[in-house]
């Protein structure tokens, strides 16, 4: 089952808390969430595949990734547009 299953129209969200939800990987569901600005996934054991998903998020201003495993936040994610750059 998916960490957003059942959000109803969930476009204008800017803040999403998804820290210790037990995720194995970013849920494909976040390319909806254009307007995003915060996310949390800390807490969260996940893969290093499917930043992908994150890639469309251009207005997210802070992304916290503790205790994820990750060692630095993707270029595609981390680059022009993306993080407040």
């Amino acid at each position: 089952m998916s960490a957003l299953h059942g959000l109803a129209s969930p476009t204008a969200l800017t803040l999403l808390d998804l820290a210790d939800c037990g995720l194995a990987q970013v849920p494909a569901e976040l390319r909806q969430l254009g307007a995003l600005k915060h996310l949390d996934l800390t807490e969260n054991c996940l893969e290093e595949e499917g930043w992908q998903r994150l890639a469309g998020l251009t207005c997210l201003t802070s992304l916290s990734l503790a205790s994820t495993g990750l060692e630095a936040v993707p270029a595609e994610v981390a680059g022009p547009g993306h993080l407040g750059s």
